[in-house]
């Protein structure tokens, strides 16, 4: 048989349990609101890091433009050559991780261009840019060569990490 219990005498727990769920309740409202807060401004941190790069890097290639022209690289040809080089490194799957441009030099006839590059490829695909280096409308000569093993090595893949030093000679 079911026993009846008078509520009335337990009043003060009833209050103390309803005081505690309304409590969790909005504890709980305040929490997913805060949450949702900290997401935005999260989101807005993450935009003001993003600006903040963009800005660093807008900068860094003001400074790189600067010190190529004071370097000689505001030619036409030397735009020309670097371009050229670009299109063999993407055609070949080469990986450019810096690039440095050393002097131009105007020898009235000709131009001298030296510059290094810091890359990374598959060996094979490495092998036929140098070879499709030889095939530039400017003369270009490998000065420099360091190769070493990148990563995991198989039979199949032999990825490699490359510095260049390249001189081109183009007709002034």
């Amino acid at each position: 048989m079911a026993k009846n219990i008078d509520l009335r005498e337990h009043k003060e727990t009833i209050l103390i349990v309803a005081a505690i769920a309304i409590a969790l309740f909005f504890s709980k409202k305040i929490w997913d609101t805060n949450k949702t807060k900290i997401a935005g401004i999260k989101q807005q941190i993450q935009v003001k890091k993003e600006s903040v790069s963009l800005a660093n890097d807008i900068r860094q290639v003001s400074k790189d433009a600067e010190k190529y022209k004071k370097l000689g690289w505001n030619t036409k040809e030397s735009v020309v050559i670097m371009g050229q080089i670009n299109e063999l490194a993407t055609k070949y799957n080469i990986d450019i991780f810096s690039f440095d441009p050393g002097t131009v030099q105007n020898k009235n006839t000709h131009f001298e261009l030296t510059l290094s590059l810091n890359l990374g490829a598959q060996y094979q695909d490495f092998i036929n840019f140098l070879v499709a280096l030889e095939s530039l409308p400017a003369l270009t000569k490998v000065k420099n060569v360091n190769i070493s093993p990148s990563g995991q090595q198989t039979n199949e893949s032999a990825r490699i990490s490359a510095f260049l030093v390249l001189e081109a000679y183009i007709i002034a």
